[in-house]
């Protein structure tokens, strides 16, 4: 089992995606990887989602993840475990992942433990290198985001914030913390 302890900033691109490649390209960025991401949220059934706020429902959430890179295929369970402050910040967060090896019996494993299934959200995504500064892009069905994590360089939420800022980089800069599932699940509440 892996544990993962990262922070990150995750922002919305405000230009086309011809035109963030372009940027990015233009700006001396090279693509170092892809890979696509099919994540299956699971929840308790006895969750009663009705009375509690997008980011509690998914504090309870399990996700099956299946990624897909070249020649490489990783399948894994995943649990988040974020810190959030009052304005919506993340403060910290923990990933603690599982190696799987069926996606469908993980699913139903799930469902005879009392979870199912309240969302999907698939993406593709391309990591973006210049100077050992990494940006994630991730390409969804309804937008595009950037995703920046923490590293021994940027160890600091604020210097991921100073770095965007200084680089330009074409994002709607009124909010750091995207968090795409509790947009997801907005939608579908």
């Amino acid at each position: 089992m892996g544990v993962k302890e990262a922070n990150e900033i995750t922002v919305k691109v405000i230009v086309t995606n011809e035109e963030l490649k372009k940027f990015l390209e233009d700006s001396g960025f090279s693509e170092i990887e892809r890979f696509s991401l099919d994540d299956s949220y699971f929840i308790p059934k006895n969750l009663e989602i009705s009375s509690l706020s997008e980011r509690e429902i998914l504090a309870k959430a399990v996700i099956v993840r299946n990624i897909i890179q070249e020649n490489c295929v990783k399948k894994k369970i995943t649990f988040k475990i974020k810190d959030i402050n009052s304005k919506g910040e993340i403060i910290s967060q923990k990933a603690i992942n599982c190696t799987i090896y069926d996606i469908e019996e993980a699913k139903e494993l799930l469902n005879v433990i009392g979870y199912y299934e309240i969302m999907n959200i698939k993406e593709d995504d391309i990591v973006y290198a210049k100077d050992g500064f990494e940006i994630a892009v991730k390409f969804l069905k309804d937008n595009t985001l950037m995703e920046i994590e923490t590293d021994e360089k940027y160890d600091s939420i604020e210097k991921i914030k100073d770095k965007v800022l200084e680089l330009g980089l074409p994002i709607d800069t009124s909010n750091f913390f995207v968090k795409k599932a509790e947009e997801q699940l907005k939608k579908i509440k």
